[in-house]
This record gives C-alpha cells, structure tokens and sequence, in this order.
C-alpha cells in the first residue's frame, strides 16, 4: 500500500473538473439524499428492533416509526428523480432491467439466508442436545452469539 501510495500517479484529468471549487464538490455527494436516506434506514431498523422485543406491532411507536420510514424513503426516491444524473441513484440507472433485477435476487437470496441464519441458531438456543439442563441454565443459551455465521449460499457452489 505504501509502494503503491508513492508510485501511483493519477492521470490527468480535464480542465472542466479542476475548475470546480469545494462547494461544488461537495453538492455532487448528493448531501440531501444522504439526509433523507439515512434516517430512513435508522427508522426501518428500529422499527423492526423494537417491534420484536418490548412493543407488538400495533403500539404507535412502532407504526410511528415505519410511517416516517415511509415518508423519508419517498422523499428520498422523489430528490432522486428531481436531481437525475446529480442523484445518489441516477435513474437512468434504476431504471436498467438488470439492476432491478439484481437487487431483487440479492432481496430473494438474502431473504432466505437471513432466515435460515435466524432459526438454525434459535433451534441452538431452544435445543441443547449436549445436555440434559434446560435451555435457560444450558451454557449453549450464550452460543448463538458467539458462533461463526453460516456461509453466504452464492459462494457455496462456486467452482
């Protein structure tokens, strides 16, 4: 890293980009989609944290939450669509067939590797099997935690 850090030199680069000043620069972050999209996220995973602990479905937190999460995510994809080529997602991107499609499948996959993740290390939790103790005073009860996560099932037949 440090080789590559003093050898590298970038080419250079248009007179159009070196003219550009802080400012500028820093509005091509797209900070007002960075504003919305982050607490939407924040929102989406309190929601869901706190739906299944403490509070049901129904308690107004919850439904608090997940209605802020819908307000910040639509305001969010509608400063995309007002930015366009500006834009965290420019939507001639969204737009393409095969990133939609590959977000869909990474949901589908992830879906199901989330789950499975999820009830093998509770069925490890509710059932110890290396013990007659039940599985409160089981020392497996701290194993879930501590075990290494199942591998990611893409990888799994790669050749």
């Amino acid at each position: 890293m440090v080789v590559i850090g003093l050898l590298y030199r970038p080419p250079k680069t248009k007179s159009s980009q070196q003219d550009i000043t802080i400012t500028q620069k820093l509005k091509m972050l797209d900070p007002i989609g960075l504003f919305l999209f982050v607490p939407a996220m924040v929102c989406l995973i309190l929601a869901l944290q706190l739906s299944g602990g403490n509070n049901s479905w129904s308690s107004p937190r919850v439904i608090a939450l997940l209605t802020l999460f819908g307000v910040f995510i639509i305001s969010f994809i509608a400063v995309q669509i007002w930015l366009q080529e500006g834009a965290t997602l420019p939507p001639r991107i969204a737009k393409k067939r095969t990133v939609a499609f590959a977000a869909f499948y990474a949901m589908c996959l992830d879906g199901a590797y989330y789950t499975l993740t999820y009830y093998v290390r509770a069925a490890r939790l509710h059932f110890p099997v290396h013990s007659l103790t039940s599985s409160v005073s089981s020392p497996s009860g701290s194993k879930p935690s501590k075990a290494p996560p199942l591998p990611h099932p893409e990888f799994a037949c790669s050749r």
